[in-house]
């Protein structure tokens, strides 16, 4: 009669340990994946404003003011419209007509 309980016990287990291995795990790494990525986002994003602070600070010291924040300005402006092309590249590459 023991033999048979140990057998039902391990098939049980084997069957739970199935389902965490193909259903709970792959979940697991996926959500910790999205946490970790929106946490490096977050600190890319506050290290990329510190190093425009930065750069506006240090840029001012043998510049006028106003041509700190011309140059910074226009750094960014083209920044943004490098980002610009690229999503217009990417939207043509994706669409599914």
């Amino acid at each position: 009669m023991a033999e048979w309980s140990d057998q039902a016990v391990d098939t049980i287990e084997k069957v739970v340990v199935g389902i965490r291995e193909k259903a709970v795990l792959p979940i697991e790494r996926a959500s910790r994946m999205i946490v970790f990525g929106v946490f490096v986002g977050i600190l890319a994003i506050c290290a990329f404003t510190l190093l425009l602070v930065a750069l506006l600070r240090i840029l001012s010291i043998p510049l006028p003011v106003w041509a700190a924040w011309m140059i910074e300005g226009v750094a960014i402006s083209l920044l943004g419209y490098f980002v610009w092309r690229q999503r217009s590249r990417f939207a043509q590459g994706n669409s599914s007509d």
